[in-house]
């Protein structure tokens, strides 16, 4: 993967994390795949249910995937 890739993909991802509201849904992604947490371990960490946090991360998931496709 050439630098102008890394550059994009980057900038892609910023810009889906950025559509991404309320913040705690952006918090939970970031958790889940930047900090490689499992959804036990996010919902400890954030005070929320694991139902709570199973569900917003597949809504979130399903939403950038939307966004993706309408690029």
């Amino acid at each position: 993967v050439d630098l102008q890739e890394q550059v994009q993909s980057r900038l892609t991802v910023d810009r889906l994390l950025g559509k991404l509201s309320p913040p705690i849904v952006r918090k939970l992604i970031y958790m889940k795949y930047f900090l490689g947490m499992t959804v036990r371990e996010i919902a400890k960490e954030t005070g929320k249910s694991k139902s709570y946090v199973s569900k917003e991360i597949i809504k979130a998931e399903e939403f950038m995937k939307n966004c993706l496709e309408e690029d």
